[in-house]
């Protein structure tokens, strides 16, 4: 073992590093990377002084769950489908770039290149750093992607602070494909995986329909969430109300989870004062999970540990942009194969 070579313990140790601006490399299923927190200037600056590459080409960001991809980068129900079916793996999406991130993530270009990897240990450092990374490869600009941890440590034993041991299984670069302008793809680079593949599965038609309800509370939530989700592909079926007169929330919670009970609806957005009530009265419907999108990691873990199939928001005590987003989260994370979510799952369809 070399001097900056460590095996997969030092995950908190990795954790600190980053935390301090320092910067670290790690082997993907493609080729080795090399990282720093993203949201970390000074990580940013040190992997630009290490990679030796003109500090107007922006990095990649890479990710740690289909939450994060929305989050960070503007989707549509186009770029969902096409997430859902190759991330994690070996590719980078162009997305344009949501508003509000640090300038040197996208370096005002408004587009930034997305990357969920199929590495476990690097997910599993990301889920407990609770950030993504900015990791372009591993190797001097213009120089060929190094592939071996002792290759790394012995070009970058200066610049780095710790480099985790371990293969590359494939040692093919991803396959690059822009997505951030609406109504367009383009591939920028061959990799394995095949573009013909992901042009065919964008070619789809989106056949998803999302029901939305409300009362008169979250009636100008919902107007919004109803526009934004026409504007992104999908079939809206809106089962009220109609305006802000005062009216009963579970009337109308009770229709839009019953097209999704039935299978009429593939998921449900709701929207009370809080969210509480209308979520509440969803749920009394056989096979409806509704959780409440408090935040952006709750409304991704409401899916991907407790496989939310609607889910509710509160016009008084959240932003209409925050809602939007939570909604891409929402509908573009994806319910955990983890054994112990499944069979708890298993133990409310039981009480159903």
């Amino acid at each position: 073992m070399g001097k900056l070579l460590r095996n997969w313990d030092a995950i908190p140790e990795a954790i600190s590093l980053l935390k301090e601006g320092k910067i670290i490399a790690f082997p993907t299923e493609t080729v080795y990377g090399m990282a720093c927190l993203a949201s970390s200037e000074k990580g940013f600056e040190a992997l630009v002084k290490a990679k030796r590459r003109p500090a107007d080409k922006p990095f990649t960001l890479m990710v740690g769950s289909l939450a994060e991809v929305a989050k960070y980068g503007v989707v549509d129900a186009k770029i969902i489908a096409l997430a859902k079916e190759f991330m994690p793996g070996e590719v980078t999406f162009l997305l344009k770039a949501r508003n509000g991130l640090p300038k040197h993530i996208d370096l005002g270009t408004g587009v930034i290149g997305i990357r969920f990897c199929n590495n476990p240990h690097v997910n599993a450092l990301i889920e407990e750093l609770g950030e993504p990374l900015l990791v372009p490869s591993a190797n001097r600009s213009g120089e060929a992607p190094l592939k071996t941890g002792k290759e790394v440590e012995k070009e970058f034993l200066d610049d780095l602070s710790l480099i985790f041991d371990g293969e590359c299984v494939d040692q093919t670069p991803s396959t690059v494909v822009d997505l951030s302008t609406p109504g367009e793809i383009r591939k920028i680079r061959d990799g394995k995986l095949d573009f013909g593949a992901i042009l065919l599965k964008y070619n789809e038609d989106v056949t998803s329909k999302i029901a939305i309800a409300c009362d008169h509370g979250g009636f100008v939530l919902k107007e919004a969430a109803k526009k934004h989700l026409s504007g992104m592909g999908y079939e809206v079926l809106d089962f009220g109300t109609d305006s802000e007169a005062s009216c009963d929330y579970p009337l109308f919670a009770f229709a839009a989870a019953k097209s999704v009970a039935r299978g009429e609806c593939d998921k449900g957005i709701l929207f009370c004062t809080s969210g509480e009530g209308i979520s509440m009265a969803a749920n009394k419907i056989k096979g409806i999970r509704c959780g409440i999108g408090y935040d952006d990691i709750a409304t991704a873990k409401t899916v991907e540990h407790n496989f939310a199939n609607m889910v509710a928001f509160g016009q008084k005590y959240m932003q209409e942009a925050d809602v939007l987003r939570r909604i891409d989260i929402f509908l573009i994370e994806k319910p955990s194969t983890v054994v112990r979510y499944g069979r708890r799952l298993k133990q409310i369809l039981d009480i159903e």
